[in-house]
């Protein structure tokens, strides 16, 4: 319905097959190519500062087609900045008239200073 001009990467998580014990690691699956809408600016960047961290959080929104494949610990990266999933896609296909405009993922990063 819209174009999608952009292309981030997406990589899926997955747990591994349990080891010995019976315990499962996260892994997450190699990058693939998926197109999206858009994002919009980052907001105001939190700082965070303590005795031991000095960091910077980004939140984005993207804007994302209909059958856009992402879920909550996937991973995003958009124009070299990879970012984390926060909780699943947003759904806005519901609305009134049958009027499907897509997804949004909500992603975070986190830049530690130093």
């Amino acid at each position: 319905m819209f174009p999608a001009p952009y292309t981030v990467q997406t990589e899926e998580h997955y747990l591994t097959e349990p080891n010995r014990i019976g315990e499962r690691e996260s892994a997450w699956r190699p990058p693939v190519d998926q197109k999206v809408y858009g994002w919009d600016p980052p907001g105001p960047e939190e700082e965070i500062f303590s005795a031991s961290r000095d960091a910077v959080i980004h939140d984005l929104n993207v804007y994302v087609p209909p059958g856009f494949v992402f879920g909550d610990q996937d991973y995003m990266t958009i124009q070299g900045e990879r970012f984390r999933a926060v909780g699943g896609l947003r759904d806005y296909n519901h609305g009134p008239f049958g009027f499907t405009p897509g997804l949004v993922a909500r992603v975070k990063r986190v830049k530690e200073n130093g």
